[in-house]
């Protein structure tokens, strides 16, 4: 069930990640074992929903966008071994504002030059979008119109943001919104995704989660993001930390 799942990811007691691209079978370190989340006490409350609609508007407001995200992925069935996987992808707007995602797999083909010959019809280059969206689910506010109902490929009633805590995670003061699949009232949900924001930037800096897929596997997913080059149309650099008041840059 999705509950005992999101429960495991919540304490890290068993969802596991592997360093080798895949593996399967028992690892002793938890895939959250970066992620330390203290909830703070006596803070204002957020408004999830509002603050999902901010932080998309943020994404829709920058025009240089490149980060790095490692993806860490348990698929764990009943009376099999976890599948762990692990990989690393670039993803960036481009001039034209569409989005490109640079898999491990794409770096080999550019380097042979078959990307050329490998170029596929408006479906297969739908399909491929999609993947990348998968690979990229912060992107999601930018490149959907209805990022909530979009939000994550196999869940098909969509998303409700029903919470938005402020969080301490390794030192570092986050935002943690929390989506839920469906209406957000149902207890029996199939889908959980949490999504941390820097509170100064509006940038989405990680997101994990869990769903359940079509053929009953939990699907456990942990993206770590981090931007590289955050250019606003307004030209403000959010990858670049502030200045303090009265420096000189």
């Amino acid at each position: 069930m999705v509950q005992t799942a999101i429960a495991a990811l919540l304490t890290g007691s068993t969802l596991v990640c592997g360093s080798a691209s895949s593996r399967s079978g028992d690892d002793p370190r938890p895939i959250t074992r970066h992620l330390a989340v203290v909830e703070g006490e006596d803070r204002a409350a957020i408004d999830p929903g509002l603050f999902f609609d901010q932080v998309v508007r943020r994404y829709r407001d920058i025009s240089v966008y490149e980060d790095s995200v490692l993806i860490e992925q348990v698929t764990a069935r009943d009376g099999a071994a976890a599948v762990r996987e692990e990989t690393h992808v670039q993803c960036a707007i481009t001039d034209q504002g569409a989005l490109h995602v640079i898999t491990p797999g794409e770096q080999v083909r550019r380097g042979s030059g078959l990307g050329h010959l490998l170029r596929g019809t408006p479906a297969a280059e739908e399909i491929k979008r999609r993947l990348d969206l998968w690979m990229a689910p912060h992107l999601t506010l930018r490149f959907e119109d209805k990022p909530l109902e979009r939000f994550r490929s196999g869940v098909q009633e969509g998303f409700t943001p029903v919470k938005a805590e402020t969080v301490t995670v390794r030192d570092e003061e986050l935002i943690r919104l929390e989506l839920r699949s469906g209406d957000g009232l149902s207890g029996d949900f199939r889908a959980m995704y949490e999504v941390f924001v820097n509170p100064d930037t509006l940038l989405i800096m990680r997101v994990r989660g869990v769903q359940v897929m079509p053929d009953g596997a939990n699907l456990l997913t942990d993206y770590t993001i981090t931007p590289r080059s955050v250019v606003t149309r307004e030209g403000v650099d959010l990858a670049r930390p502030a200045a303090p008041a009265g420096a000189t840059i």
